[in-house]
């Protein structure tokens, strides 16, 4: 089950309203999109990642909670290739602020991830497949 709780006041849509508009825009504009899922050991390191997570992504990257300990990003015009730089990105990122923080948790993460069209052409069919590779993890 997805919550559809944005972070930010600038989201003013839900997920679902968010997925179902970039699936209509990447179609149009023959462009691809990344979904990821980031699941975190506990709610803490969760929230404790959020402004590495800010601060890494893109302006146009979106980050919804997906659950206490996890949260869903849209990335945009972001396809396979570019997905592995922005996850090896944010490994990086989380391990350099722990370092630098007394107070480190050793954060770490699971990422799974979705790409249009590669992994599916419809909400339904990448949504389906996110959560398959979720359960296999």
């Amino acid at each position: 089950m997805i919550i559809n709780l944005p972070l930010t006041e600038y989201v003013s849509f839900s997920f679902q309203e968010l997925l179902e508009l970039e699936l209509k825009r990447a179609y149009r504009g023959k462009q691809p999109f990344s979904l990821t899922l980031l699941s975190f050991p506990s709610g803490t390191q969760a929230d404790r990642s959020l402004l590495v997570l800010q601060e890494t992504l893109r302006d146009t990257d979106t980050v919804f909670r997906h659950s206490e300990a996890s949260f869903l990003v849209f990335m945009p015009m972001t396809n396979k290739e570019g997905l592995e730089i922005v996850v090896e990105r944010l490994k990086q990122s989380l391990v350099s602020r722990d370092y630098l923080d007394d107070n480190a948790l050793g954060t770490e993460f699971k990422a799974i991830s979705v790409t249009y069209p590669e992994d599916g052409d419809s909400k339904n069919v990448l949504l389906k497949r996110l959560e398959e590779k979720a359960k296999n993890i």
